[in-house]
């Protein structure tokens, strides 16, 4: 797997690329995503169904973006101007 050395490295549409993410930002996302009460049960995807209410996705949604803000702290990830 390539290593990412600058930001346009990160602009692609290669499958390779875009599943080879590291271990510690994979871990990361999903701890901080189970500490705000959403499990997405796979590596970095997730599912919605009928099942779930507006409430949950509103949930959901809230946690993705504390988890986004964490990883920006932790420098995991960087914003793309």
């Amino acid at each position: 797997m390539q290593k990412t050395s600058k930001q346009e490295d990160l602009e692609t549409i290669d499958a390779t690329r875009l599943k080879g993410m590291p271990s510690k930002l994979v871990l990361e996302y999903q701890r901080q995503l189970r500490y705000h009460g959403v499990d997405i049960m796979s590596s970095t995807g997730g599912l919605v169904s009928a099942v779930h209410t507006k409430e949950d996705l509103e949930q959901a949604t809230a946690a993705f973006e504390h988890t986004v803000m964490a990883l920006l702290d932790q420098k995991l990830i960087f914003e793309m101007p």
